[in-house]
């Protein structure tokens, strides 16, 4: 009977599941001669990865066999053909390097009442040589045997943060409907900031931003914003009370239209969308 040795769930905050789809972990080229050596079995499914040891000796025995032969760490590249992954991710613009994964840079955390062991992400600037290949996992077989025998094997995470970016919505009123005090506003009253006249290709829009406040992005909307025309009651104090909605729920941003710009000497994301009414 097989026993874990270790296994690693790999998740992403931007899907609604938050399974990271289209990411396979491949052993290097010596991590898979050990593998095929002592026969070890890897189980990929879905988005957790699993290596068992075959059982002839018990796990702690066989890792310690491995660390007097030499054998200290089992190396994994990260393949994905997942395009818009570093899109989606809290990376820096235009990065084009590797993302870094090592056991002995752990936090530990609860999920979900079961204890996991999550890996810091570290980042390399240089590209990988290898096709598809964005990133390496580091197991240290000595950071396997610190894991108390009647344990069964350890628990790994890789949990992504979606990138977050201010949100711009443009609107254009081609309709020429009558908007006496537009506003976007969530479930709550939360306001954006705006608007402002501006012009894109020559035609007139309403530039409605988040401001200071920036959202992650999302396959799926965790908060939705509306399109109303507030109301100005006697007070002359704006509410979002009596407002007539125009547009029950905007879009939300596509990873592709992430932008980015300066702000003093700052990078900041900004995810623009244009609305039409």
């Amino acid at each position: 009977m097989s026993t874990k040795l270790f296994s690693l769930n790999l998740q992403h905050d931007f899907y609604k599941d938050l399974e990271l789809p289209n990411v396979e972990l491949v052993p290097d080229q010596n991590s898979n001669r050990l593998i095929s050596r002592y026969g070890l079995l890897a189980i990929q499914n879905n988005r957790v990865y699993q290596l068992n040891h075959p059982g002839q000796t018990n796990r702690m025995e066989f890792l310690h066999y491995l660390i007097q032969v030499g054998q200290k760490v089992i190396r994994f590249n990260l393949i994905s053909n997942n395009s818009e992954l570093f899109q989606i991710t809290d990376l820096p613009a235009n990065f084009l390097g590797q993302l870094r994964f090592c056991s002995s840079d752990t936090q530990l955390i609860s999920e979900q009442g079961h204890e996991k062991t999550r890996l810091v992400v570290n980042y390399s600037s240089e590209p990988s040589t290898i096709p598809g290949c964005i990133g390496m996992l580091e197991i240290l077989v000595a950071d396997l045997l610190s894991i108390p025998v009647e344990n069964e094997g350890v628990d790994y995470l890789i949990r992504l943060q979606a990138r977050t970016t201010e949100w711009h919505y443009c609107l254009f009123n081609r309709s020429q409907r009558q908007l006496t005090n537009p506003a976007i506003v969530d479930a709550e009253g939360w306001k954006f900031e705006g608007p402002e006249t501006i012009h894109i290709d020559d035609e007139e829009a309403l530039l409605f931003t988040s401001g200071a406040d920036r959202f992650p992005l999302q396959q799926v909307a965790k908060r939705t914003f509306a399109l109303k025309n507030l109301k100005i009651p006697e007070s002359g104090t704006l509410s979002s009370d009596k407002a007539k909605t125009l547009i029950k729920e905007l879009p939300i941003p596509a990873p592709s239209e992430t932008c980015f710009r300066f702000n003093q000497g700052e990078e900041v994301g900004y995810s623009q969308m244009y609305v039409y009414l």
